[in-house]
């Protein structure tokens, strides 16, 4: 194998397991020690530390663990509880998970390269067994160190809330490991009830873990020994135990009804207040992925996913440029997808004939077309290609190169030094880890990271559209303009018109008059509010920010309205309600300001302005004790000698004042 007969140890097998160990850890950490730096980037905010379980305080594991992927779910959870919103620590938990993952695929291959199957139809008769051990060590090694600090796992790393993914691959190579002690095991049927249960978690945390069976199976066919029916009695356990989780993945992605569409449909009915009765409003909470997606059919995504499949292996072998969001288009023509689908089915071919024939070629070949099966066959999703999916097949893909390097290095060897090998490794290994330190610093900012797709994708709407949100998020109102009415340019074109929804449309309108509207062009504001409306009635946020344009610019029965609006379509949405109360205690009708600020109070207890707000009117209801208390209460959570604490110590010593004399 990798020169064998220069190789001269200078410490035995298990010291050497060590060392290999430590180097996957050692330069895992030096690849990913610009990721601790980053910062949560867009699907963070809603997930890591938006989720639902995130306010339900010690019972939010009960909300995690009932949701689609509880196993990851529950590990966000938990990481709240214990190190709460910081980034730092989620980067530390997920590159924590990568590491793991990398030491496991070390030693997986390393179980794998000592079956009987691998030692007797590769190593050769004439090879000692201290030897092969050896190279398979050396084997192992250089695989796990290389998938280790490849580019292309960064988004399953860096990109916080592909911890899904992660973890998710994380027990399948978990599963494949017990898996390989029960082919050798004097107790194989409780290895095959561990190999169970770590696909059970693979499964729950992400739905594309219900790969973990298939993988086992190809495993089996590749590496077991025996008859079928002693296969059967010794290791069929494992798939008896892993079949429940396996029908709950699939219940969550095929429908039950074909009949029943996916899209779920909330109708709201709000009082006209002019005697007309009431107007209905459709909330669409669309399905992005799923035989229910519209956007996309089966077949369309089907044929799309051969050039995604190339563009992946080129990462493998080439990681750059790399692309968070590639807003990938749907192959349209045949020119556009008949080579790609031709070239991926050749090698899937040629895939099967090896693995039929028992080679682990096949193996090698079959392992990361069963891993990307979730995500690139018939099942449409609405991104077309994604980095963080080609997580899991990288190891097999490197496997299969490494493989063949070594091969042509044993067919070579006189011509071949050790130290060159060591040279050519150790250079790969370096521009490896410099390319994944490089790309995490892209996610040190949000507006950093969506100018790098631009670039790489220069007509995907929604990078432009999520640059100019955050930008409006970063107080760049005036910079997010651009980006913005880009968006809306690029939303026009076919390739991005069948997947932006009328929801999104609207958004991109509501942004864009936000960014008018911190500028102080009300009027533009307004025009913006009012096509989002259009694109969307449903858009609760749209409605609001036009109820504020509206009340700036004196229509105040109009901005109630709309307030009134935006109230009923976002029921948990605190600041609809303050803003609302605010309009309300302009026009001193203090007693519904009050009722407003208590709703909005107690859908945020957080809410300061709302705190303050209803303490003054308090004060200028005359209900001084009241007031006192809201008062003292919103004090004591504002910084020290802001200017909002100095004019809230001012209200609340008049406050005291008047209750001291008796008022």
């Amino acid at each position: 194998m990798l020169a064998r007969n220069q190789c001269h140890p200078l410490w035995n097998l298990t010291t050497r397991r060590w060392f290999w160990l430590l180097t996957i850890v050692v330069v895992g950490l030096l690849a990913y020690s610009s990721s601790w730096q980053g910062t949560f980037v867009f699907d963070d905010w809603g997930v890591v530390i938006g989720g639902p379980w995130w306010n339900s305080g010690a019972e939010g594991w009960r909300v995690a663990i009932s949701s689609g992927r509880p196993v990851t779910d529950f590990s966000f959870w938990l990481g709240q509880e214990l190190w709460g919103r910081d980034a730092a620590a989620v980067h530390i938990v997920n590159l924590t998970i990568h590491l793991l993952t990398g030491c496991l695929l070390f030693l997986t291959i390393l179980l794998t390269w000592q079956l009987p199957v691998v030692s007797q139809h590769h190593g050769g008769d004439a090879i000692d067994a201290a030897s092969w051990s050896a190279d398979g060590v050396l084997f192992a090694g250089v695989v796990a160190l290389l998938w280790t600090v490849h580019p292309l796992t960064t988004q399953a790393v860096t990109y916080l809330v592909q911890r899904y993914e992660s973890l998710s691959a994380m027990f399948i190579v978990a599963t494949l490991w017990a898996y390989g002690q029960a082919l050798t095991s004097r107790r194989p049927r409780l290895w095959s009830l561990l190999a169970a249960l770590l696909s059970t978690l693979a499964i729950g945390a992400k739905q594309s873990g219900i790969v973990a069976p298939a993988l086992v199976l190809l495993y089996e066919r590749t590496f077991g020994t025996g008859t079928g029916w002693d296969r059967l009695n010794r290791r069929g356990l494992y798939y008896l135990a892993t079949l429940p989780a396996v029908i709950w993945a699939l219940q969550l992605v095929v429908p039950r009804d074909n009949a029943v569409d996916v899209q779920r449909r909330d109708v709201i009915s709000i009082d006209t207040a002019d005697g007309r009765g009431t107007e209905l409003y459709t909330v669409m909470n669309d399905s992005f992925a799923g035989f229910g997606y519209q956007a996309v059919t089966p077949w369309e995504y089907l044929r799309s996913q051969g050039g995604v499949i190339l563009h992946y292996w080129r990462l493998a072998v080439v990681p750059y440029p790399q692309c968070f969001d590639y807003g990938w288009p749907v192959a349209e023509h045949g020119v556009e997808y008949l080579p790609g689908m031709i070239l991926v089915g050749l090698v899937l071919l040629a895939s099967m004939l090896f693995w039929l024939r028992g080679s682990v070629w096949g193996f090698l070949g079959l392992a990361p077309f069963i891993a990307l099966a979730p995500t690139s066959s018939i099942l449409p999703i609405r991104d077309l290609a994604v980095e963080h999916r080609a997580y899991l097949p990288l190891m097999f893909w490197l496997l299969l190169l490494v493989g063949i390097c070594a091969h042509y290095v044993e067919r070579y060897k006189e011509r071949i030094s050790t130290a060159g090998i060591i040279v050519a490794v150790t250079i790969v290994v370096l521009m490896a880890g410099v390319g994944t330190w490089c790309r995490s610093l892209a996610y040190h900012n949000e507006a950093t990271l969506w100018r790098t797709v631009i670039a790489v994708a220069p007509l995907n709407a929604r990078a432009y559209y999520n640059l100019g949100h955050r930008l409006i998020e970063d107080q760049q109102p005036a910079a997010a303009v651009a980006p913005l009415k880009q968006a809306l340019e690029l939303a026009t074109l076919p390739r991005n018109a069948r997947f932006i929804t009328p929801h999104e449309l609207g958004n991109m309108h509501n942004r864009l008059g936000t960014a008018y509207h911190e500028q102080g062009d009300y009027v533009a504001a307004m025009s913006e509010y009012e096509q989002a409306i259009e694109c969307d009635r449903s858009l609760g946020l749209a409605h609001m920010n036009l109820g504020n344009c509206l009340a700036i610019l004196g229509e105040r029965s109009r901005s109630a309205r709309e307030y009134e609006i935006a109230a009923a379509l976002l029921p948990q949405d605190a600041r609809v309600r303050l803003t609302w109360a605010d309009l309300l205690a302009e026009e001193q009708r203090y007693d519904e300001a009050i009722a407003m600020y208590t709703e909005a109070i107690e859908r945020d207890p957080q809410l300061i302005d709302a705190l303050m707000n209803r303490g003054t009117i308090y004060a200028q209801a005359g209900r001084y004790t009241a007031a006192a208390r809201d008062l003292q209460d919103a004090l004591r959570r504002l910084p020290r000698n802001s200017p909002a604490a100095v004019q809230t110590a001012k209200w609340l010593d008049a406050v005291e004042a008047a209750i001291r004399e008796g008022l």
